[in-house]
């Protein structure tokens, strides 16, 4: 029998499958019907939950208000709804370049390394240079996937901005990990070279640590 976080993680695929599934088809073809404005809230709403629980309520009463504005504009305004998913898919993007990219500034620790603390005892000079060099990986990533997002929607067409966004961002982002997981296997030592469970685990640890600052 399947364990509650085991049934919380193939909720939480269906969902993303789902999303991912609606997102496509709503994006591909012409619809006119209101859940369908409402479909590229849902991420965002719930990832608003999360980071604003700590926020007054005035805040989140002016959030909802902005989310109504922007709601009522694109039921009247039919032409634009595909610019919400362009506009949330660029946040997210956005969201994460900023997160690894502004981990590079001078006397900032890097974000690849900061999660190698939480495994390693010892960070050594070798594998503080590894981790800055993925930082800077990861940065560039989701840069090359802004950019490539803006060009398929404006200079080629919305069928294909829509397929690359919805079907193609997991995948490289899957692909990236994996490539990075060849090349540390090849660039560290094996004390020093984390699998791929240990560096999620990496990620978890600074996560929780991070969570209660």
């Amino acid at each position: 029998m399947l364990e509650k976080k085991q049934v919380i993680k193939l909720l939480v695929f269906a969902f993303l499958l789902f999303y991912a599934f609606a997102s496509y088809h709503v994006t591909s073809t012409e619809q006119d019907a209101l859940w369908v404005h409402l479909l590229p809230l849902v991420p965002s709403g719930l990832l608003f939950l999360v980071v604003t629980k700590s926020l007054s309520v005035s805040v989140k009463v002016l959030f909802a208000l902005i989310v109504g504005c922007t709601i009522w504009f694109i039921s009247i305004n039919q032409k634009c709804f595909s610019c919400l998913y362009l506009l949330q898919y660029s946040a997210i993007m956005v969201a994460f370049m900023t997160w690894f990219g502004q981990s590079l500034l001078p006397n900032k620790q890097a974000l690849c390394t900061q999660f190698s603390t939480h495994i390693h005892d010892i960070v050594s000079e070798r594998l503080a240079r590894y981790t800055y060099s993925v930082t800077v990986g990861w940065t560039v990533f989701f840069l090359l996937m802004l950019v490539t997002s803006f060009v398929l929607y404006t200079a080629v067409s919305i069928e294909a901005w829509s397929f690359f966004t919805y079907f193609l961002t997991a995948p490289f982002v899957g692909l990236m990990f994996l490539g990075e997981y060849i090349i540390r296997k090849q660039m560290l030592p094996a004390s020093e070279a984390l699998d791929f469970m240990s560096a999620i685990r990496a990620y978890q640890l600074y996560a929780q640590a991070h969570l209660h600052e």
